[in-house]
């Protein structure tokens, strides 16, 4: 279940950035992701370069989660920008 586990996580569902603990989305030990180094510094940048513009980042409607037997994520998270 990584990140989704109630038995672990309150509203396992919900994303929640501020949430603390492990984050298993890349895996650990012998199932590490070997792509997750470049995917974070690809998501750094990204990031830094929208937060330069903007003042607010909000949702903007209900997500639609992508589930298979490999990976859970979202296949579509409408979210509302605000400029700085």
């Amino acid at each position: 279940a990584a990140g989704r586990d109630p038995a672990r996580w309150d509203d396992p569902d919900r994303f929640d950035i501020r949430r603390k603990g492990a984050n298993l989305s890349f895996g650990a030990g012998i199932h590490l992701c070997l792509g997750q180094a470049l995917a974070r510094m690809e998501f750094n940048a990204i990031f830094e370069a929208i937060l330069r513009h903007v003042d607010r980042i909000e949702p903007a409607g209900n997500g639609r989660r992508f589930i298979n037997n490999a990976a859970v994520g979202w296949a579509e998270l409408p979210v509302r920008l605000t400029a700085a």
